[in-house]
């Protein structure tokens, strides 16, 4: 029986309510300790709202390659980073502009510009952050990062995916056969690898080696199987490896080398979230799944990532022994509930106004969100908790809304070609 044509992914409303969900997370997660001197009790673990970010990121970016593909054969890589470079950089440009000058006149001891020894501190921050490699710069040049900076190591991580995304979804795409086979042997060898160096190290070497070989045969076999059945099917395997794989490293990563930060801001040991985003699309786009999520599979998404963002604290052992994995998937579920959510429980509240409205400018209130909570922190230090979440959350309320306005909506049309651009007063004309 042949097969519908492929999903196209659209606008769809309730979206904009789950990123503007993710995000108020994340700023309630940072008000506690700026303002509350530790974590809200009933919200151990809001940096999940960046976890859920992950995987919608995943699905959307994934979603429109393929659409773009379907429609045009081809996946335009000049489009693609046009489009990233005109929707992130002038944002961020202008939110760094505005830490300096908050380092330049602030006084907060070892963390800003004064006394000068703290220029070491600042200037890489800003040079890390702005190409997107605060994460990696952090481990590897001994300096701290900034106050109201360091949420954008998360940006980073994000950004690395998306440097290296396009050329996996080509390559996986191309169809044909020998490359395929190629990407599954590499794919069974990379998992077998990293099961051999993270997971069995503790083992004798014959046991490691021979562990390692029956897993790099299983993982080819299966996706040698699927291939033959359909190339969704064998793209879905292929991404399903990766999340394993990146498993067997972070388990064997946190038992060894590597602390809990250092995974958390790690782009390998957080790539789990993304891919699991980018199977969701490959699955929904392809109608291997229903157009519309099962009510229990979309409650059941909530209910884990609810649970873990109140009950599951930072520093326990949870999330890299496949907690992040599990938050990812409930993401996932909840995303997949988005979809074609009209009429849906759901739908009706994630399409809410005022959620959609913080939905869409999530990206300047995550830039600085952080920063004016700092200020106000700073400059009204001993005023009464009202006044300072008053003007905390005002002010990053009201720079949010400038910067969507003034900056951000003004570039969204400059992400599309000259051509097109001018199309609509070309046939006005």
């Amino acid at each position: 029986m042949q097969r519908q044509p492929p999903r196209a992914l659209g606008h769809e409303p309730a979206l904009d309510g789950v990123r503007g969900f993710a995000v108020l997370t994340v700023v309630v997660w940072h008000f506690g300790p700026i303002y509350n001197e530790g974590p809200l009790p009933w919200m151990r673990a809001g940096h999940l709202g960046v976890d859920l970010f992950f995987v919608l990121s995943g699905f959307l970016i994934t979603a429109l390659m393929l659409r773009e593909r379907n429609e045009t054969g081809v996946i335009s890589f000049r489009g693609f980073y046009r489009r990233r470079v005109f929707r992130l950089l002038p944002a961020l440009a202008v939110f760094l502009l505005g830490h300096l000058l908050f380092a330049l006149t602030s006084d907060v001891e070892s963390t800003l510009l004064s006394p000068g020894t703290e220029l070491r501190n600042e200037i890489p921050s800003l040079l890390g952050a702005q190409f997107f490699v605060l994460n990696l710069l952090h481990h590897v040049w001994d300096f701290t990062i900034t106050l109201g900076m360091s949420h954008l190591r998360s940006l980073s991580v994000e950004e690395q995916f998306y440097l290296v995304w396009p050329t996996v979804m080509v390559l996986v795409l191309s169809g044909r056969a020998r490359p395929s086979r190629l990407i599954s042997a590499a794919m069974s060898t990379t998992v077998a690898l990293t099961a051999f160096g993270y997971t069995w190290d503790d083992q004798a070497m014959g046991i490691r080696l021979a562990l390692s070989a029956a897993v790099a045969l299983a993982v080819g076999v299966a996706l040698e199987s699927l291939r033959g059945r359909h190339r969704d099917l064998w793209i879905s395997g292929l991404f399903l490896s990766i999340v394993a794989a990146v498993n067997l490293y972070r388990v064997g990563a946190y038992e060894g080398p590597l602390d809990l930060f250092g995974l958390y801001t790690g782009t390998l040991s957080r790539a789990d979230q993304l891919v699991i985003g980018a199977l969701l699309a490959v699955l929904w786009t392809g109608r291997w799944i229903p157009r519309r999520a099962p009510g229990i599979v979309t409650l059941g998404g909530w209910l884990v990532l609810l649970w873990a963002i109140w009950q599951k604290d930072f520093t326990t052992g949870f999330f890299p022994n496949g907690g992040w994995t599990v938050v990812a998937l409930a993401g996932a579920a909840i995303i997949w509930g988005s979809l074609n959510a009209e009429g849906t429980a759901q739908g009706l509240l994630l399409s809410q106004g005022w959620l959609r409205s913080i939905g869409k400018v999530a990206y300047g209130l995550y830039l600085w969100h952080g920063l004016m909570l700092e200020v106000v922190e700073v400059h009204f230090d001993g005023q009464p908790l009202w006044i300072r979440a008053v003007l905390g959350l005002g002010s990053s309320a009201a720079i949010t809304a400038a910067s969507w306005h003034y900056l951000e909506k003004p570039m969204l049309a400059f992400k599309r070609p000259k051509a097109e651009r001018n199309a609509p007063a070309a046939a006005a004309a």
